[in-house]
């Protein structure tokens, strides 16, 4: 069974246009975590589209969803924030996936 992770968000920084910077900066595991659920959802390993949880400053816990038709979107925040990080061994396996969807 796999661990779906819960990450601690400002609700304030969800709503704005800088969601995508907020993440490069706090949150590895985020990305982390969509390249291993697309891994596993094309290994047939997770059949959920459930990604992770997010709980708010107010303890309320929201559930954050990957749809397939949203792989390639996801996939390439992923890579341009380990691109970021100059973690190139990342991309390459990023790089790989995508062929597979």
């Amino acid at each position: 069974m796999i661990n779906i992770p819960t990450f601690e968000m400002n609700a304030t920084c969800l709503l704005k246009d800088d969601f995508t910077m907020y993440l490069h900066k706090h949150y590895d595991l985020f990305f982390r975590r969509i390249l291993e659920h697309v891994t596993n959802r094309l290994d047939d390993i997770e059949d959920e589209d459930l990604l992770c949880w997010i709980k708010d400053e107010n303890k309320e816990i929201y559930e954050l969803r990957l749809p397939e038709d949203g792989f390639h979107k996801a996939l390439k925040q992923a890579w341009e924030y380990f691109e970021t990080i100059e973690e190139y061994e990342t991309c390459e396996v990023l790089k790989e996936l995508k062929k597979r969807i």
